[in-house]
């Protein structure tokens, strides 16, 4: 291991105002260390948020009810009265549950309505994803009404055994007419959906009352070997590549272009239709949700304005985070872009990787004008070298562009990190100022790139020496910048903020779940024991009480959904914390680590 060590500089913060509490924050492990990186486009987001389908139903398949009563022969009679999670005649009440099985030689889409169940066949060779196949987007999806009838119309995802590998598909289906109304999927002889060698995103687009579902390429499509399209249903459209009922959209860039996982579904143009904004290294691409046309190519570098001295694009244009489309009432339209890990990815020695914060703006509906407004850039996690040359193998230092910043300067988002702060709308999130040395493990790094490269053996010493960056020390804090210009709001050193909600008290004020946490701490807070988190509201940009916790303790986090106007260049999906209405009162009750529930008795914060 290197024995080499570097003092890490303070990191910049404008107009970060401290305090002056006293403070202590624990660790909550949400989310483990990523796959490697090291400064160039690798696989270096783990699947954390992997897609998952439900659990197979025990139930015997039987065939569509269409208008027949109670007592037919032949359907399988359920319990009515459970609860169900699937709205399918748009009355804003949930009565259905589907699932996705495997039958004799295909997928089934099992339907429980009504008191009734049958399977729908989604198409010989298709069956459930086995695991290495990565979807990023839901399983099943109820889309609306698109060719008539009682129930609504529903999107799968599937695989199609192509025999030597699966190529991920979406199915969309007719319940009434049990009948599959298009099938598109990637190209049957691309292989490379191991693991996220090439994920699979999934979505739709609004339209009103119902939604346009659609299959497109994730992380890691390129070039070489590229998937190249998306897919997006539309009856009576066809395609060469997508097939009947799709409308096909070229996702290839000019030059040498890298897909992220996700993106968003706004409305960019005002057309009353939800659009499909991809992201890639480097850039938004967003097209047209009607025609599949090309509105917008946006190339912007997040590091050029706060590090003009550096390589060009060291930070290869990695867009990982949150991104959140914003119509702004001063007639421009945002996206905000959050470059951080989800709160409580203390293990996450890599932070995201490229940690930033950056809004694109453009003119209302107008989608072509859209630029990089601001910046502001935090760190790269590990260092960048010139050559990678034999010659420095001995002394990598000599040959060294920028040393990374590990843990200095790791952001942590919650939800989409929008926040309304005295009037403003702005963006919050917490950041790690490192002070204490660390091993910057550049001989392990640079040994990585010298023939052979990428040996086990190299990558087990690497992952060795910079997974104990980790144990780094400095001081965790919270930043609020205006979203407009990214000018400071307010700030706060010793503070981590969990989330936000106006759940918790009877008055539906905005509050934050905030835990206090000392000075020189490790990054990974593994040397700091549980406190009781503190309930408070910013007001006039400062810190105000509304209580504390009877317990100490850690918050549960969930991951949300990445949909509509909220999107992720990630596999880690926005997070939220655990609340439920225990006790019926209105109010949620604020779920701990430990499991207790914490909830407002009109006096104090209790136990529930």
């Amino acid at each position: 291991m290197s024995a080499r060590t570097t003092p890490v500089p303070a990191l910049r913060c404008a107009g970060v105002v401290a305090s002056g509490l006293s403070i202590a924050l624990v660790a909550l492990g949400c989310e483990g260390p990523r796959a490697d990186d090291v400064g160039v486009s690798r696989r270096d987001a783990g699947p954390d948020a992997a897609f998952a389908f439900p659990d197979a139903l025990s139930l015997d398949a039987a065939s569509p009810p269409d208008a027949r009563e109670p007592g037919d022969v032949g359907l399988a009679y359920l319990d009515a009265s459970r609860a169900f999670a699937f709205d399918l005649d748009g009355d804003g009440t949930n009565d259905a549950d589907l699932a996705l099985l495997d039958g004799a030689g295909e997928a089934l889409l099992h339907v429980e309505t009504m008191g009734v169940g049958w399977d729908v066949p989604l198409g010989p060779g298709t069956h459930v994803p086995r695991a290495g196949v990565t979807f990023v987007g839901p399983s099943i999806q109820v889309i609306g009404e698109h060719v008539g009838g009682r129930r609504h119309e529903v999107a799968a995802l599937v695989a199609i055994d192509r025999g030597d590998h699966d190529s991920p598909a979406l199915v969309v289906v007719d319940l009434d007419a049990v009948r599959v109304l298009g099938t598109a999927s990637a190209p049957a002889a691309l292989t490379r959906f191991e693991s996220y060698d090439l994920a699979t995103y999934a979505g739709a687009l609004e339209e009103g009352a119902r939604s346009a579902p659609f299959l497109a390429p994730g992380y890691g499509d390129a070039p070489a070997a590229a998937w190249g399209y998306a897919c997006v249903f539309r009856v009576g459209a066809s395609s060469t590549r997508c097939g009947e009922g799709f409308v096909e959209i070229d996702t290839s860039a000019a030059g040498n272009w890298f897909r992220e996982v996700g993106g968003l579904t706004s409305d960019l143009d005002g057309d009353g239709t939800g659009d499909l904004t991809l992201v890639y290294h480097q850039r938004l691409r967003s097209y047209s949700g009607t025609t599949g046309g090309l509105l917008a190519d946006t190339e912007y570098d997040v590091a050029l304005a706060d590090e003009p001295g550096s390589p060009r694009w060291f930070h290869s244009g990695r867009n990982y985070g949150t991104f959140s489309f914003v119509h702004s009432a001063d007639g421009l339209d945002r996206t905000l872009i959050v470059g951080g890990a989800p709160v409580g990815s203390f293990a996450d020695y890599n932070c995201n990787v490229s940690r930033f914060v950056a809004v694109l703006a453009s003119t209302h509906d107008v989608p072509s004008t859209r630029h990089l407004a601001w910046s502001d850039y935090f760190g790269f996690a590990s260092s960048i070298f010139r050559t990678y040359s034999d010659a420095y193998a001995s002394d990598p230092a000599a040959d060294l562009a920028r040393l990374g910043d590990f843990t200095n300067g790791c952001i942590h988002r919650f939800s989409d990190s929008r926040v309304v702060v005295s009037g403003e709308d702005a963006v919050m999130f917490d950041y790690f100022v490192a002070s204490g040395p660390v091993d910057t493990c550049l001989d392990e790094q640079y040994a990585l790139y010298l023939p052979p490269t990428w040996t086990p053996e190299k990558v087990a010493a690497w992952n060795a020496c910079i997974s104990q960056i980790v144990g780094q020390t400095g001081t965790w804090g919270m930043q609020v910048r205006r979203l407009s210009d990214g000018a400071s709001v307010t700030g706060s050193l010793n503070t981590y903020v969990w989330g936000a909600t106006d759940r918790l008290l009877p008055s539906g004020e905005l509050v934050y779940v905030v835990e206090s946490m000392p000075s020189g701490a490790r990054f990974d807070v593994a040397d700091v024991a549980p406190s009781a988190l503190h309930v408070w509201a910013l007001v006039d940009g400062l810190w105000s009480a509304r209580g504390d916790l009877p317990i100490a303790g850690r918050p549960r986090v969930v991951s949300v959904a990445a949909e509509g106007d909220v999107g992720v260049g990630s596999f880690s999906m926005p997070t939220a914390l655990e609340l439920t209405d225990v006790d019926g009162d209105g109010l949620a009750e604020l779920g701990l680590a430990g499991g207790e529930r914490v909830g407002w008795d009109g006096r104090a914060f209790v136990v529930r």
